[in-house]
């Protein structure tokens, strides 16, 4: 080998070095800003709706086990600053009962087996035996201000943090699974500006600080997609079975985690399609299928089999007939479009109506990799099951939402590589970008917050 091959060699090796070094800081700042838009979750209070609910189930899974597993027998007590969520005395309704009630909810206080699936109560179960073992499951009922930590740092780690800080990490979680996929499917780029989107998005901003299952559900449908991608490209067993326990766990933690199990079976049929030519049965049924499918039930079958037992469908959803008539919340619901999941998405974050443009350029120029088909199954199967269920409240597509931040960062990455073309102007694609995230930051962050300090559930 000469000096000047050896010489270039080193340099390009330095090059490698420098550019790996450059992403991890990019990606521990972005993180570090995530969580400073996040860490109000610690001191604010989560005393309203589904929070104190998933606290409850908690507390009864701890003192009864499943055969509790219901919001029957719940008492809130507590003061201005602190509510603990404890057990009725033998026989009695309990005051979280009585509460719905007298807002015209019923349908809870009918329930044997609650309809939510335990994945979350389970996981607040076991945070407090780490954080508040031997103490009550306590939750806090007024801001206690962003000094708390230093000012009451016995109110604050022995209050709520047992039960906050498993979304605070996991949206973190989410953000960095986000970037190594659009790392996997494209390229670093794309990764990076999709897990960018995803830290600005107001509604990872709003779920990351609610006790509620939707951060839970997104963590494991990116992983399992990950994990499937990964096993599918390496023929690699161990990440498929990865896969199949992560679809289960979603499942398991809210009934439409199961839609991610949908997305991955259509995409492997019509990856076999595309490979085949023929619709026989051999495309529907394959070894990673087959192990998908028994290491996801292995996880969250016996939950469904209880509910079917229990109710006579593994999809059960509570219902009161009139109930928008008679709840204001509901009323409101029943208001929203059934198709609003379409377009509540980039209403709230800008950037992301570049999902639709990279969509159309895929079509129009027939682009069907296996990426772009995944994505586009990914977006369109969980709007559509959304849209039948229905389910109106823009959370709710926060699993898809990796899909439709890595199309976005498609188009962001090809603007940014264009307008670097001037050379009357340099790097000006690199200054309109970062003005467009300024200035879309500006408009998506404070949605979120808003919803987060005026304890709301969809935005305004």
């Amino acid at each position: 080998m000469s000096e000047r091959t050896r010489q270039g060699l080193i340099v390009r090796s330095d090059k490698r070095l420098k550019a790996k070094l450059f992403t991890f800081i990019i990606i521990i700042l972005l993180l570090l800003f995530a969580a400073s838009i996040r860490i109000s979750t610690f001191y604010l209070p989560h005393n309203h709706g589904d929070q104190v609910y998933y606290v409850g189930l908690a507390m009864k899974l701890k003192e009864f086990g499943l055969k509790g597993y219901n919001l029957k027998g719940i008492d809130i007590v507590g003061n201005r600053n602190i509510l603990a969520v404890v057990p009725s005395s033998p026989g009695e309704k309990g005051t979280l009962l009585q509460g719905l009630e007298r807002v015209n909810v019923f349908y809870y206080s009918q329930e044997e087996l609650s309809n939510m699936p335990p994945g979350l109560s389970y996981l607040i179960m076991i945070s407090h035996k780490l954080f508040s073992k031997n103490k009550l499951f306590l939750i806090v009922n007024n801001n206690l201000g962003p000094l708390a930590i230093f000012l009451r740092p016995k109110l604050f780690f022995v209050s709520q943090f047992y039960a906050v800080s498993i979304n605070f990490i996991l949206s973190l979680l989410f953000i960095l699974l986000v970037f190594f996929l659009g790392k996997m499917l494209f390229n670093e780029k794309v990764g990076l500006w999709a897990s960018l989107l995803i830290v600005i998005s107001p509604v990872d901003i709003l779920t990351s600080q609610r006790v509620w299952t939707d951060e839970l559900v997104a963590f494991f449908t990116t992983l399992c997609v990950l994990s499937f991608w990964r096993g599918r490209t390496k023929n690699n067993l161990i990440f498929i079975g990865l896969a199949g326990v992560c679809a289960g766990m979603a499942a398991l933690t809210k009934q439409s985690g199961v839609f991610v199990a949908f997305v991955l079976i259509a995409f492997e049929v019509l990856r076999r399609f595309q490979e085949t030519k023929s619709f026989s049965i051999r495309i529907f049924i394959n070894r990673d299928i087959i192990i998908f499918l028994l290491l996801m039930f292995s996880v969250c079958g016996w939950w469904y089999t209880k509910i079917t037992l229990t109710y006579g469908a593994p999809w059960y959803m509570p219902y009161q007939a009139g109930i928008e008539k008679v709840s204001g919340w509901f009323t409101m619901l029943s208001q929203r479009p059934r198709y609003g999941q379409l377009y509540y998405f980039f209403n709230l974050l800008p950037l992301f109506i570049l999902f639709y443009f990279e969509m159309i350029r895929t079509l129009l120029r027939r682009l069907f990799t296996p990426e772009r088909i995944l994505c586009m199954l990914w977006f369109f199967l969980f709007v559509i099951f959304l849209m039948l269920i229905p389910a109106k409240e823009e959370r709710y597509l926060l699993p898809a939402y990796p899909a439709i931040a890595m199309f976005s960062g498609i188009v962001i990455e090809n603007i940014r590589m264009g307008l670097n073309k001037f050379k009357k102007i340099r790097y000006a694609g690199d200054i309109l970008i970062i003005a467009a995230f300024f200035v879309t930051s500006h408009w998506s962050v404070p949605l979120g917050m808003d919803c987060v300090f005026n304890n709301l559930a969809i935005f305004r």
